[in-house]
C-alpha cells in the first residue's frame, strides 16, 4: 500500500478541494493510504509526523522547501501546490495573473467605467492576481483603483475589518457605479459588510467580484457573492496522476503548470449591466425574468416596440454584441451554475435553461465555453463519474 501525506490547511475551501481532486483519483489507483496534516505545525513537529508515516510521496502547500528538506528522512516525490520559491519538484499551480483578466473581462463586458481592486500587496497570489485585473483593464482603456494592506495589517475578512475608518472613507470615495475585483472570496465578503454598514448598494452603487468560489461563503454572503471559480479539484487530481506515475518510476521533471481559472460563478453581487439605453435595458429584464423559456428575438421586438434592425443596432452600440448573442450567453450562464450544483443530468439542464435539443445545447455550451457540458461539470469537480 502507497502512503500519501498532504501537508494542507483543510479548513480552508481551496485546500479542500485539493484534497478532493486527489482522492478523486488515488479511489481508483490504490490502495494507497492518505493522510492529512496541516502545514502550520513547528518545524520538529512535522518532522515527528512524517516520521511516524513514514510516506512514500507528499502533496505539499505553503512549506518552504528548505523547511521541508531538513524534514525530510529522505529523498521523496514531493509535488508542490503553491508558488513557492526555489522548487526544484513539480508545481500545480492556479494561473492568477489569467484570474485577474477574467475578472476584468466580466467587469468590462457590464460596462463599467470605474473600476477597483481590494486586496494584499505582499502575497504573491494577490499580486498576481492584482497585476492580470489591472493589465486588462489597461488594455481596454481603463485604470484602477486600488487598496492594497500588508498581511501582518490584515484587512477585510469573515471575522471584521483592520482599519474600519481608512477603508470606509475609501470606499465612499470611490466613484460609482465602480466594479471591485477582491482578492479572495474572504476579502469579498468583509468588503459586502461595510457596504451593509455604509448603505452603499450592491450591485447598484459597488460590483464586487471574489476569487474562491467558497460556495459557504458566496452563500451567506448579502447579496450573494459572485466568484472566479479555480480548479483546485483539478490541480489535486492531476497532483495524484504525477505522483502515482512518479512511485512507478517515471519522473516529471521539474515542471510547472499553471491551470486558468474555469468560470465565474455569476451571483447577485455583480449580476447587473450598466446600460443607459431604455430599450436595451427592457430588454435585458426581460432576458433575466425568461431565462428558462423559449423565447426568441421576434419577442424582444414586440416587447420593446422597434424593429428587429433597431433592436440589434442599439444592441451593438451598448453591449457589442447581438440580443440572440445575449440570450445565448445569459442561458449558458444559467446552465453553468446549474452543472457546478452537479444534481440534474445534462438534458433536464438544456430544458431549464430554454432550450428544446440536447445537441443544440450542446453545441452553444461548447461554443460559449470551449467544453462539453459533461466536461466542464468534471471540471468542477473530477469525482463526479456517471451523471450524464
Amino acid at each position: 500500500m502507497k502512503r500519501v501525506l498532504i501537508l494542507n490547511n483543510a479548513e480552508a475551501h481551496y485546500a479542500r478541494q485539493i484534497i478532493r481532486g486527489f482522492v478523486a483519483y488515488s479511489a481508483g489507483a490504490g490502495p494507497w493510504l492518505v493522510r492529512v496534516r496541516p502545514t502550520s505545525l513547528p518545524e520538529g513537529a512535522l518532522k515527528a509526523q512524517i516520521s511516524e508515516m513514514n510516506p512514500d510521496a507528499l502533496v505539499v502547500h505553503g512549506v518552504r522547501p528548505a523547511t521541508l528538506a531538513r524534514a525530510l528522512p529522505r529523498k521523496l516525490p514531493v509535488i508542490y501546490t503553491s508558488t513557492e520559491k526555489a522548487v526544484d519538484c513539480p508545481m500545480l499551480v492556479p494561473d492568477n495573473e489569467a484570474i485577474g483578466r477574467l475578472g476584468a473581462e466580466h467587469f468590462l463586458e457590464r460596462n463599467f467605467l470605474h473600476y477597483a481592486f481590494v486586496g494584499y500587496e505582499d502575497r504573491p497570489v494577490f499580486v498576481a492576481r492584482h497585476d492580470g485585473y489591472r493589465r486588462r483593464l489597461a488594455e481596454a482603456g481603463r485604470s484602477c483603483h486600488a487598496w492594497l494592506a500588508n498581511t501582518f495589517q490584515g484587512l477585510l475578512t469573515l471575522y471584521g475589518v483592520d482599519k474600519p475608518e481608512a477603508v470606509r472613507r475609501w470606499l465612499l470615495a470611490l466613484p460609482k457605479p465602480c466594479a471591485v475585483f477582491a482578492a479572495c472570496d474572504a476579502v469579498a465578503y468583509g468588503l459586502l459588510e461595510l457596504c451593509l454598514q455604509l448603505r452603499i448598494r450592491v450591485p447598484e452603487d459597488l460590483a464586487v467580484l471574489g476569487a474562491d468560489d467558497d460556495s459557504l461563503i458566496c452563500q451567506v454572503a448579502h447579496p450573494p457573492l459572485s466568484s472566479i471559480q479555480i480548479p483546485f479539484a483539478e490541480i489535486g487530481f492531476e497532483s495524484a496522476r504525477l505522483l502515482d506515475q512518479w512511485m512507478k518510476g517515471r519522473h516529471p521533471g521539474a515542471l510547472v503548470r499553471r491551470f486558468p481559472p474555469i468560470d465565474i460563478a455569476v451571483r447577485q453581487s455583480t449580476d447587473i449591466h450598466k446600460v443607459d439605453d431604455p430599450v436595451v435595458a427592457q430588454a435585458l429584464r426581460f432576458m433575466t425574468e425568461h431565462r428558462g423559456e423559449a423565447f426568441r428575438v421576434g419577442n424582444l421586438v414586440r416587447l420593446t416596440g422597434v424593429s428587429r434592425t433597431t433592436l440589434e443596432q442599439r444592441f451593438k452600440d451598448t453591449l457589442r454584441r447581438t440580443p440572440l448573442m445575449e440570450i445565448r450567453r445569459q442561458r449558458i450562464e444559467y446552465a453553468k451554475r446549474l452543472l457546478a450544483d452537479g444534481r440534474q443530468p445534462v438534458g433536464a439542464i438544456a430544458r431549464l435553461c430554454g432550450f428544446n435539443s440536447l445537441v443544440r445545447f450542446s453545441t452553444v455550451f461548447r461554443e460559449l465555453t470551449g467544453l462539453p457540458p459533461t466536461e466542464y461539470r468534471r471540471k468542477l469537480n473530477p469525482a463526479i463519474q456517471g451523471l450524464p
